[in-house]
């Protein structure tokens, strides 16, 4: 069954259409988009710090991943803040997705490490 969306699937992702993902960020909808930054930071550097602390090596991954989380929220906090240009630092916190791609790769292979586990 799945076999036969795959090609379907690979070919209408192939189409070029416009992505329409940026969305620019001003007044209140800034301030909410900020606090949602600040609170993401927070709760994912209390699971950074709880999950680099256990024994098991599934939660460590975990840990891990939550602070490379942390460290990409609190990067676009900043990066929301400062104006748009060629300054470096907006450059180089606008590479933001080499923060975001490892976090993603070691939250999952941190979940599956956990599934893998015998139960207790």
């Amino acid at each position: 069954m799945v076999r036969h969306l795959i090609l379907p699937l690979a070919i209408a992702c192939s189409i070029p259409v416009p992505a329409w993902g940026i969305q620019a960020h001003s007044g209140e909808g800034l301030v909410a988009h900020q606090m949602g930054h600040v609170l993401l930071t927070l709760t994912m550097a209390l699971l950074a710090f709880r999950g680099l602390r256990a024994p098991s090596r599934g939660w460590r991954r975990i840990g891990l991943g939550a602070a490379l989380f942390a460290l990409w929220s609190s990067a676009a906090f900043v990066r929301h803040g400062l104006d748009p240009g060629l300054h470096p630092v907006v450059q180089a916190l606008s590479l933001d997705h080499l923060l975001l791609v490892p976090a993603l790769l070691v939250l999952w292979a941190g979940v599956r490490s956990l599934a893998r586990e015998p139960a207790p």
